[in-house]
């Protein structure tokens, strides 16, 4: 097959800002001479780009033929690139009514539904194949680290494919395919795209509305990065985002921005409903912040963009006429239109745009603009800029590159490609640039305690307790507040009656449930480095506790928790820090719990062969003495690892248990006398799933004794049979 350049940002929209002037068709007497005229000056169009190599060390600014820009190499099949250039060149035409109704000075520009719904398809796959997202893919099955790695391989299986490009390849042609004409098309999406990734198709169609906007000043411009399509405004911290404004540049002088819902009034409405619109929007905005560690800060940057919905028009059909359904709930026509106006903004909001896109750029290695002026202001604006999250940067360590210290193996670092680490290097590089356009500004950043990277885990996309660098210090801060808290409950309950004391415990579990996994594991870490008096401990400065926290020899069972399953691939979801809190929390008051796992009984059971070897059935059908009191001791206990917070080792419970029931019930047909079957069952399961546990977790990255400390600490301290 011969070798295909393919764009992530499609020549029609890099055209619109290189130096391509189209043909008049005057000047030429036939259209094949036309045709002929405009391949070749599309051909020959050229983009103004600044590059820079990977270390920032370099910089140009040069010139660049459209055809080799933000494009790689067979990035999928051509059948996929030619449905893909049929639903571009039906956007060709949209946007060029648009640009029509734009270049003419008009105030808006009037579009259809199909045309509306066809626009928002399209930027929606531009987001989803942008280079930076399909990254996500660009891995091995064992390889996929994400926190949805148990959902995606079962799809994987359910629909044969091979590889995991293999369900990027196949939801972009469902996402082309999608026809938002018929009534249902979210159900028919659901069926043939990854269904996380067709629900958020279905969250761009419904719960955003476009609009247009351009710059009031006209030395000002929209910067063109190479992943803009798949860049959003909102607070992310790796485990929770929310996108506000998504954005998606047509040409220099105007950008397309999807707005979240949340953040637009409802026109028409009468004042009574709109207040109480006003308020439900307010409440949910309220609740989407209040999940990050900043609520002030996690609110849009852009939450007063001067913009407003589109103005919609129903024309009055006949109820035998074509309808769609757009939301799967609600009837719409194909021949409703929608009046978008083209909203000028105020310098700051355009270069906040240009803020954010430049921000995101740092794993690119290329940004087009139009003018030097239009990027010199873009330029100034964001080195100097202060806002939420921007340009947080790692202080420079004395190892040789960029480190972080791993808890569970001492001694070792590993190198990180974090933004914090490189953001240095991007800031210093785009104030060369800057300089060599005329400025004379100085970039501003934060800079993150060198401190805070001894007490972080691996920070990677897999790993579920890992965050931005700068989440750490507030978590910090927010782990003291809990363990003084804890500290406090324990004075207060002390001497108290049982049924008060249990209940202070009980609503503090439910409380610390609430907090992010991050700050129980802090607080974990913070409970066990404490002494007989705390006091002195809390009260001393944040570089005292963390010089503790670096001291600690890392054998809780948090660290055993956070060590292993970075390498496992696992991740560490909520569930199970705050079920490891809530066992940590308990366990004085818990003596002897994991008994019944290390008795005789249970050694011998690990020599066993079948479940009537273990029971020890004699020739007559009968269970032997030892068995008889064994299992009666064991009715108080009562355990379920089908339960377990990890998938893996819940599904492979799940199936043993099965096996174990479909066993006892042939045993059972032969008059056994009664025993207590969820016993058997549970111990028979555990058994089996220690015996496989490296094969259930794909444990081999892990060396043995890892191995045996973690076995140990989910079967003996997170879920023992009790």
């Amino acid at each position: 097959m011969n070798s295909q350049y393919q764009h992530y940002v499609p020549q029609l929209i890099l055209r619109k800002f290189s130096d391509y002037i189209e043909p008049k068709d005057s000047a030429y007497a036939t259209k094949k001479k036309l045709d002929s005229a405009r391949s070749r000056a599309k051909n020959k169009a050229r983009v103004k780009v600044l590059t820079w190599n990977e270390d920032f060390s370099t910089d140009r600014l040069e010139s660049r033929l459209c055809g080799r820009t933000f494009g790689v190499k067979n990035m999928y099949a051509p059948e996929i690139e030619l449905a893909f250039s049929t639903l571009e060149q039906q956007v060709s035409k949209v946007i060029k009514a648009v640009e029509h109704d734009f270049v003419g000075n008009k105030t808006s520009t009037i579009l259809s539904r199909s045309q509306k719904d066809l626009l928002r398809k399209f930027l929606f796959i531009m987001a989803y194949r942008n280079c930076t997202f399909s990254k996500r893919f660009d891995c091995t099955m064992d390889e996929y680290r994400l926190n949805d790695r148990e959902k995606l391989l079962q799809y994987v299986r359910l629909k044969g494919f091979s590889t995991l490009k293999e369900v990027w390849l196949s939801n972009i042609r469902a996402f082309i395919d999608v026809d938002m004409e018929k009534n249902g098309w979210p159900d028919w999406l659901q069926q043939n795209a990854y269904p996380d990734d067709a629900l958020w198709f279905w969250k761009n169609m419904t719960q955003f509305f476009l609009c247009f906007c351009t710059p009031q000043l006209a030395s000002e411009e929209f910067l063109l990065t190479q992943n803009a399509y798949g860049i959003f405004e909102g607070p992310n911290d790796h485990l929770s985002w929310t996108d506000w404004h998504v954005f998606a540049p047509v040409n220099d002088r105007l950008v397309i921005v999807s707005r979240t819902n949340w953040l637009s009034n409802i026109p028409d409405l009468p004042l009574n409903l709109t207040r109480a619109v006003t308020e439900l929007q307010k409440e949910h905005i309220r609740s989407l912040t209040s999940r990050y560690k900043d609520p002030v800060a996690a609110h849009s940057w852009l939450e007063n963009l001067p913009v407003r919905r589109p103005t919609t028009s129903y024309p009055i059909v006949q109820p035998s006429s074509a309808s769609i359904n757009i939301s799967g709930r609600a009837n719409f026509c194909s021949s409703d239109t929608f009046a978008f106006e083209f909203f000028q903004l105020p310098s700051t909001f355009v270069q906040r745009i240009n803020t954010v896109l430049l921000e995101e750029a740092i794993n690119t290695d290329a940004i087009v603009y139009k003018t030097k002026t239009g990027l010199r202001k873009a330029l100034d604006f964001y080195l100097e800029a202060e806002g939420p999250g921007l340009k947080s940067i790692m202080p420079e360590l004395q190892h040789e590159g960029p480190v972080i210290w791993h808890p569970g193996h001492s001694g070792s670092a590993r190198s990180s490609t974090l933004p914090e680490f490189k953001r240095k290097g991007y800031l210093g590089m785009l104030e060369r640039v800057a300089r060599s356009l005329g400025s004379q500004c100085k970039a501003k950043s934060v800079l993150i305690r060198p401190e805070v990277i001894c007490i972080m885990p691996v920070l990677s996309e897999t790993f579920a307790i890992s965050g931005l660098i700068s989440d750490w210090i507030a978590d910090l801060k927010q782990a003291e507040c809990i363990t003084r808290f804890w500290l406090c409950i324990n004075n207060i309950i002390r001497g108290r009656p049982k049924i008060f004391r249990d209940y202070m415990q009980q609503e503090r579990l439910k409380l610390v449930y609430t907090l992010h996994p991050r700050r129980v594991w802090l607080h974990l870490r913070m409970m066990r480095i404490l002494p007989d008096t705390p006091a002195p401990t809390l009260q001393s400065s944040h570089e005292t506790v963390l010089s503790l926290l670096v001291a600690e020899d890392n054998n809780g069972p948090e660290d055993v928790i956070a060590d292993c399953m970075c390498f496992l691939h696992l991740g560490l979801n909520a569930a199970i820090i705050h079920r490891l809190y809530g066992r940590e929390a308990n366990k004085h008051g818990k003596t002897g719990s994991v008994a019944l796992c290390c008795d005789d009984m249970s050694r011998a059971m690990m020599r066993a062969s079948s479940i009537r070897q273990y029971l020890e059935i004699e020739s007559n059908g009968t269970l032997t003495e030892r068995k008889r009191k064994h299992f009666a001791a064991a009715r108080a206990f009562v355990g379920d690892i089908a339960n377990c917070d990890l998938p893996r080792i819940r599904t492979a419970a799940v199936v043993l248990a099965k096996s174990f029931d479909k066993e006892m019930k042939d045993l059972m047909s032969q008059n056994l006398p009664q025993v207590p079957t969820d016993i058997i069952r549970e111990k028979w399961v555990r058994w089996q799933l220690q015996k496989e546990f490296e094969c259930i977790l794909d444990g081999r990255a892990l060396q043995k004794q890892d191995l045996e400390r973690l076995k140990d600490l989910i079967f003996d301290h997170m879920y023992p049979i009790q």
